[in-house]
């Protein structure tokens, strides 16, 4: 079985729409140096991001809605190095991933005075350094995010506490700010742009587009229209096996659901065209756990490599993640207790599945690119994450790899043995704009 794979070149052309759209990542770039200062004037020279907490609507508030709760936390993780200055003294040190560190505390929690103590009982090491130095850190920074019932737009509150503190200090003004696209399907929230891929008139704006895939978004939430994965004119076919036997997606409050796989079986995906719609050249980005099944890369979608199911090609078959061009780690279910072991380690994105397909660009509907502004670059920075694999060994050669955009990275389903599985690197230009994303949950965790 021949298994295709996109080598993603970033250009210029769409980085002008991303920054334009990214209306929360920027409010977070502007206000990191007031942060910044907040720290300084508070003497603290160590500071850790933990991870966000989310509330959608009418839903009770949660760290666990999406890849969003960690993504955002990653991003001012970002914005606050890419602000940091060492003039008029030395640059706050940074911790890297202060959430990953915390989830393996015992008892660690910033949402209790208990919990919150706890978390200064252990050894987080800084963003930059060779090797980076292990610190204990002088506070931490998180936020809470409150998405209107309508998926319009998010109030952000950013909060502080320290080893001293009782309760969590807001250290810079809530603001808000509207859900772009990307933020969407973050959010764990499921569509499909109709338009795009059965005849209909795909020539909006913009602002019309979000408009559109928001009230599609909302529908599916509100079961007033059909799951993207159950639509007869979806663009691009799901299916499941586990031990050779195809399992059956479920549909259960405006939800996607696969049965939970049990320890030991062997677990296959398999992506298709729809033979019932347009052929055309698509792209998917397949995540498992919040992690691309290729390169298990945790990114955005549209930074992420891609499946290309071509008109014509047979399914793309997918055992496991891809580890190189030639082999890959199959999925391996876990017993019960690994299973809970392992949601420490994939925080918000433990049993999840998720799904997005993007239609290729057309040259001539391309935007024209534009000189982006230093704000817009940093912007991006943010917005691709990933941090370098060898860490920098100052502030100054990591803020210069975070703009180069050069930093590649990469029961529960978990990775297993190492097999042999070929693929092969086409080109592809992806249109920016997902014609379908879809959440899938196939495991509960325990701490739900």
């Amino acid at each position: 079985m021949q298994r295709i794979l996109l080598y993603l070149i970033v250009t210029s052309l769409f980085a002008v729409s991303d920054v334009r759209a990214a209306e929360v990542e920027r409010e977070l770039l502007r206000r990191a140096p007031e942060m910044l200062e907040h720290c300084r004037s508070k003497g603290y020279r160590n500071v850790g991001v933990l991870k966000f907490r989310v509330k959608k609507g009418n839903d009770p508030i949660s760290d666990s809605v999406g890849t969003f709760n960690s993504f955002l936390a990653e991003r001012l993780e970002t914005a606050l190095i890419l602000a940091n200055s060492s003039s008029g003294g030395s640059p706050v040190g940074i911790i890297r991933d202060a959430s990953a560190v915390a989830a393996k505390t015992p008892g660690a929690a910033h949402t209790s005075a208990d919990g919150r103590s706890r978390l200064f009982a252990a050894k987080y090491p800084l963003a930059w350094g060779s090797p980076p130095p292990q610190v204990t850190p002088d506070a931490f920074i998180t936020g809470i995010v409150v998405v209107s019932p309508d998926l319009r737009d998010m109030s952000v509150g950013i909060l502080a506490f320290d080893r001293a503190g009782k309760e969590l200090e807001r250290i810079v003004p809530v603001f808000k700010a509207d859900v772009g696209i990307d933020a969407l399907a973050e959010l764990g929230e499921s569509y499909a742009l109709r338009g795009a891929f059965d005849g209909g008139d795909t020539q909006m704006t913009e602002e019309q587009t979000k408009e559109v895939l928001v009230t599609t978004a909302l529908k599916v939430k509100e079961q007033q229209t059909t799951h993207p994965l159950a639509d007869p004119q979806r663009p691009v076919l799901l299916e499941a096996a586990y031990n050779g036997r195809p399992v059956s997606i479920e549909f259960r409050g405006g939800e996607a659901f696969l049965p939970e796989p049990q320890e030991g079986e062997q677990v296959v995906l398999t992506l298709r065209h729809n033979p019932g719609v347009k052929a055309e050249r698509l792209a998917v980005v397949l995540k498992v756990n919040g992690e691309n099944t290729l390169f298990r890369q945790r990114k955005r979608d549209i930074d992420c490599r891609k499946w290309i199911l071509e008109p014509g090609a047979p399914p793309i078959v997918i055992r496991g993640y891809q580890k190189s061009d030639k082999t890959y780690e199959a999925f391996r279910v876990l017993s019960a207790a690994e299973s809970r072991e392992r949601e420490i380690h994939y925080g918000a994105d433990v049993g999840m599945i998720s799904l997005t397909v993007f239609r290729e660009a057309v040259p001539e509907d391309l935007p024209p690119p534009d000189l982006l502004s230093e704000e817009d670059e940093d912007l991006l920075a943010m917005m691709r994450g990933g941090f370098p694999e060898k860490p920098a060994e100052t502030l100054g050669a990591l803020k210069a790899q975070l703009r180069s955009g050069s930093m590649l990275r990469g029961g529960l389903i978990e990775s297993g043995a190492e097999e042999k599985g070929g693929i092969r690197i086409v080109e592809f230009e992806p249109d920016p704009t997902p014609i379908m994303t879809a959440a899938i949950r196939y495991y509960e965790p325990a701490s739900k």
